[in-house]
């Protein structure tokens, strides 16, 4: 059995980003919600003339009417035509609900716990590696509870075309979104709240063979291979995360081999609501 304190700890004080770092999207300041396109062909218009022509200028979705719905303090993304390889952490997100859901282009819903500390930053990330989208919320202020996360996409088409568990979104709590990951948010699309029971985390394996410890259970789960018939070049496997606890934070630990060679485990400090 490995001796989890010892290892855990060196990775918890990782200086390791879990971010990746992509060309931004093609976007630059301009009116309030609408991209790069509808900003310079609005530019210099009159009220009334903008009117007139919105039509004519591509706009971003806006928070859904009547709802609570957080915007992101800042937001960047980018979409590549081609399937790309890319680099970056083990962890890549946490799913609530079925992994076949519908994606909600723009909104995701999650439970705020209400002890927290820092920022919530979050990353999404297709697993063929066309989409990469960065996000940080502020939400110190906030108590705990159901929260709807909007952000505005300018590839609202392009992210139909996945299912949950081919885009993954990586939420979590940390100093600055270039710290060491603090707390784990699993989250869901759309903007209903978090439906119970399943719970997956997807990971890229690194070609290893990877399983999920659970320390209140004294138990590992294998991790398996995404069905995804996309080309898996961002990650490439789920974990079922089953836990008895609920509304509380849960030290899960990912353990990796692969011909002998077992690398430091990883911990996945989850809040399961």
């Amino acid at each position: 059995m490995l001796d989890m304190s010892d290892e855990i700890s060196v990775s918890a004080t990782s200086s390791v980003s879990p971010r990746h770092r992509y060309p931004q999207a093609d976007r630059e300041p301009g009116l309030r919600g609408v991209p790069r396109a509808a900003s310079s062909c609005c530019q210099g218009l009159g009220v009334a003339v903008l009117v007139v022509l919105i039509w004519a200028c591509p706009q971003t979705p806006v928070p859904p009417l009547g709802s609570e719905a957080l915007e992101p303090a800042s937001f960047t993304e980018s979409y590549r035509d081609e399937a790309v390889p890319v680099s970056g952490g083990l962890r890549k997100g946490v799913l609530a609900g079925p992994v076949t859901a519908l994606v909600v282009p723009g909104l995701l819903t999650t439970w705020l716990p209400a002890q927290r500390t820092g920022r919530l930053c979050v990353t999404i990330e297709s697993i063929d590696g066309r989409y990469y989208g960065e996000l940080e919320y502020e939400l110190q202020a906030l108590p705990q509870g159901h929260r709807i996360l909007w952000f505005p996409t300018a590839f609202e088409a392009r992210l139909r075309e996945y299912r949950a568990r081919e885009l993954a979104v990586l939420s979590y709590f940390a100093p600055t979104c270039d710290d060491p990951i603090d707390l784990i948010l699993p989250v869901a699309w759309g903007d209903e709240e978090l439906p119970g029971g399943e719970t997956t985390l997807f990971i890229n394996s690194q070609d290893m063979d990877t399983q999920l410890y659970l320390p209140d259970a004294d138990r590992y789960i294998d991790c398996d291979s995404s069905p995804s018939s996309r080309p898996q070049l961002a990650y490439d496997s789920e974990c079922s995360i089953t836990v008895a606890g609920r509304r509380k934070t849960n030290d899960l630990v990912l353990v990796r081999q692969h011909f002998g060679d077992r690398p430091p485990p990883v911990a996945v400090p989850v809040y399961i609501p």
